[in-house]
């Protein structure tokens, strides 16, 4: 007989209750949590589990955990695997849409600085962030030679083992609500894990409506490209992919192809000046045609930017350089990108040009509040301006550090960049791996003498686990969902309802102060959203919206 372990769900997939076949009395305890939450390697199961539904536009990621509690006497995964989701009319999402991944603990030796703010680290302890896939995304096959394996696993007496749960919603989808489970298989027997999704009547946009840009150093292959871009953000350099140099034949083709599968938005040039806060001074301008030339090699129609310096606040000596740099790459119909806070010497490339010579300002969380009257004058003035974050450089705003609270990731480059009028977010590395990535994720003394667990790490090295390229963390999927709910805000801005969906993202995350560290908050307005681009999107309301008024004469 089957017996029940728990009621379905929390903040996850709603449908009854999880069902184990044998034994009669249970050896380890089950239950979902949201891509929100964190499940700590102990985390006790909880109480009261409330009831949701996945709800997810075609063309969208969504995500849950299903988590095993061993008993007393452990327990071993041997597998888990996905029914097809089917809509009551027998239209089906494959199961080849679940993706499956296990979660690895990484131990945080020591906290991130903590100010003793409004947002502070978790401390140390073990944090799930490395994803173990079921299968190779690359192809689609089980992992070959891997160190760490999904499946099969051994779970310790008292210890927690989470699954995340990735559903992609095929574009060919067809609206109404779907069903299926999941099966977790062990050696204490088999539990089904009811899946329910609905899926609405509108679709993302293949290519993100966020710029980004995130730099790999060492690790970007094109798997390790590839990889990226399924999370919905954009490698910096795509050049050095291919041919390690920013001159390069083969690049449109590379772009083109990474366009048609991954909605491929913008790239660098790679033009960098030399200039930072440790170094004021700049390479030579390269000629207008020098900038042609490089513009020339690209896909027409990718966003080209050039990230030419960065944080330069303090060398005012570099204003005519970093002018007759704009101007040139102007010329070749490049923007041109800088990490600082925005600067009136710089705000027209040429005394006669209303033009600036920045036309893409990114700045940190504190840069932006110490010159929130300058982000104002720039973005009236039509530049654009991008976030970024590195280390943990004020005691208020999100962090990206290991340990912090999953909602830090999210919120910053879906909401808060929405209600601060901010078009793109950029990250200076992600592949900053240790000697042993896998199980040291700490840097004590490499930026300063603190701890910044996760700094620049935001994929783990795929040689360990039996992938070509890279795998992403948690915390990728969470910047990912984030994405995906600025994409949700910007449709609502095409279809005239912009004003009530700021106001719904100005609830949740107001400014770099003032955000929302409540999940369910989060959620319900991403909730309010969608169902609101469902109405709008119906075929009554187009079909009402499309009729014309009638003129008056």
């Amino acid at each position: 007989m089957s017996k029940i372990l728990s009621l379905t769900f929390c903040f996850g997939i709603g449908l009854g209750a999880i069902m184990l076949s044998r034994p009669a009395t249970p050896r380890f305890t089950i239950w979902t949590a949201s891509s929100l939450d964190r499940v700590g390697r102990w985390t006790a199961p909880p109480d009261v589990q409330a009831t949701s539904t996945l709800s997810a536009a075609k063309g969208e990621y969504t995500s849950f955990q299903v988590v095993m509690k061993a008993h007393e006497r452990g327990l071993e995964i041997t597998n888990v695997t996905s029914s097809d989701l089917i809509e009551s009319t027998g239209r089906t999402i494959p199961a080849q849409n679940v993706s499956l991944f296990r979660e690895h603990y990484v131990y945080v030796n020591r906290s991130s600085p903590d100010w003793n703010g409004t947002n502070r680290p978790l401390g140390p302890d073990w944090y799930p962030d490395a994803l173990i896939p079921f299968v190779d995304p690359n192809t689609g096959a089980k992992p070959r030679n891997a160190m760490y394996h999904a499946v099969p696993v051994h779970i310790a007496t008292g210890e927690n083992q989470p699954i995340w749960v990735d559903v992609f919603v095929p574009y060919q989808a067809v609206a109404g609500h779907y069903t299926g489970h999941l099966s977790v298989i062990t050696n204490e027997g088999t539990a089904s894990v009811p899946m329910s999704l609905t899926v609405w009547n509108f679709a993302m946009p293949h290519q993100p409506s966020l710029r980004s840009s995130f730099a790999f150093w060492t690790a970007g292959t094109k798997p390790a490209v590839e990889e990226l871009m399924r999370n919905r953000v954009m490698p910096q350099k795509l050049a050095f992919v291919v041919c390690k140099d920013v001159t390069c034949p083969e690049l449109a083709g590379l772009e083109r192809d990474l366009a048609q599968k991954y909605g491929l938005a913008n790239t660098d040039t790679g033009m960098w000046s030399g200039a930072d806060r440790k170094n004021c001074t700049m390479r030579p301008a390269p000629s207008v045609q020098d900038f042609q030339k490089l513009s020339s090699n690209h896909l027409p129609g990718v966003y080209l930017f050039n990230y030419t310096a960065d944080e330069i606040e303090s060398c005012p000596s570099l204003i005519p350089k970093m002018k007759l740099w704009a101007r040139n790459m102007h010329a070749a119909g490049i923007k041109n990108l800088v990490a600082m806070v925005p600067d009136p010497a710089l705000y027209h490339e040429s005394p006669n040009s209303q033009r600036s010579a920045v036309d893409i300002w990114g700045v940190l969380p504190r840069g932006y509040d110490l010159a929130r009257s300058r982000i104002r004058e720039v973005q009236k003035q039509g530049s654009e301006v991008w976030s970024y974050n590195a280390v943990v450089q004020d005691a208020y705003s999100p962090k990206w550090q290991i340990d912090f609270a999953p909602i830090n990731y999210r919120i910053q480059v879906g909401f808060l960049s929405q209600s601060l009028g901010l078009t793109g977010v950029l990250y200076w590395r992600i592949d900053n791996w240790s000697a042993d990535p896998w199980n040291q994720v700490n840097n004590s003394g490499t930026f300063s003498s603190n701890n910044y667990p996760g700094e620049g790490m935001l994929v783990y090295p795929g040689q360990q686990v039996g992938v070509t390229g890279v795998v992403a963390s948690m915390r990728l999927k969470q910047l990912r969902d984030g994405v995906q709910d600025y994409d949700y805000i910007q449709k609502l801005k095409q279809m005239g309802r912009g004003d009530w969906a700021l106001s719904q993202s100005r609830a949740v995350a107001a400014d770099w102060s003032h955000w929302t560290q409540h999940n369910e908050k989060l959620l319900d307005i991403r909730r309010r959203l969608g169902e609101e681009i469902d109405h709008l999107s119906s075929p009554q309301q187009l079909t009402s919206l499309a009729v014309p008024s009638p003129k008056h004469h």
